[in-house]
């Protein structure tokens, strides 16, 4: 009896075994199909948004004057330390890498709201940096593109460089903590 329960014992051990086996690299299979799936979406789209993209950069006096209007949020892309360190007053903190869907609609949940964006890339002290180039991700297009793919067309881009000294923009320093997005002000 003890042989036939130790052969039952390896037969139930060797299933499950070959179970693993062949789940594994279907689920890996899955993943895999996920993510060509999310990447093949994201290079179609690309095209459209790049093109849309070129259409809504706008200079400091174009970005003020939609800023001052209703049904209008400046969406800040940056990590939570750089929006700490300088953001334009009344920013909405989404940092690029918590950017879902779902977060997106926490922070702007009507689509048609007018977004304005604004990056590293057009804060002068930043850009000045010597690693910027080698260290920076074009912040302003990985948000537009998302914002495109997510179904936000509303979108407008700082296409300017400002000094955190900046008269025309109104900047806010001071570092913070950082509103959640359920606290966050609107304009």
């Amino acid at each position: 009896m003890g042989a036939k329960r130790n052969n039952m014992i390896a037969l139930a051990t060797a299933s499950l075994f070959i179970a693993i086996g062949i789940s594994a690299p279907a689920q890996a299979q899955t993943e895999a199909a996920t993510a060509d799936f999310k990447a093949s979406a994201f290079t179609r789209d690309l095209p459209s948004a790049l093109e849309h993209r070129q259409a809504r950069m706008v200079g400091f006096d174009e970005f003020s004057q939609m800023n001052s209007e209703a049904n209008t949020v400046i969406l800040d892309t940056r990590s939570r330390e750089n929006f700490a360190e300088g953001h334009i007053y009344g920013a909405v903190n989404l940092p690029l890498s918590e950017m879902t869907l779902l977060n997106l609609a926490d922070a702007v949940d009507d689509r048609e709201t007018r977004i304005l964006i604004f990056g590293d890339e057009n804060i002068a002290e930043i850009a000045a940096r010597a690693d910027y180039e080698v260290s920076t991700l074009p912040i302003n297009l990985l948000t537009y593109i998302s914002l495109h793919r997510y179904g936000y067309y509303e979108v407008y881009e700082l296409s300017e460089k400002a000094s955190l000294k900046d008269e025309r923009m109104d900047w806010f320093e001071e570092p913070q903590l950082v509103a959640t997005l359920t606290e966050a002000s609107f304009n």
